[in-house]
């Protein structure tokens, strides 16, 4: 079970907070499906919250999204 102390309840946490943001309003405003929410959610969560994602299109548009992480 995670917690809020948790690296990944965090990432969650702050992609539902993202797709809140950027996601859904995009939906609302231009009409953009699954996908393209997808992909705005993942780079405004690497922009805005600091997540080293690797946010090239040919990922994301695949339904990828890598989260490099730090060794340690």
């Amino acid at each position: 079970m995670t917690g809020s102390n948790e690296m990944i309840y965090n990432f969650f946490e702050d992609w539902k907070r993202s797709y809140e943001q950027i996601g859904k309003s995009m939906k609302a405003v231009y009409g953009i499906g699954i996908r393209q929410q997808f992909i705005v959610t993942a780079k405004y969560l690497a922009e805005e919250y600091g997540y080293n994602i690797i946010t090239d299109k040919k990922y994301l548009k695949n339904g990828f999204l890598i989260w490099l992480l730090k060794p340690g």
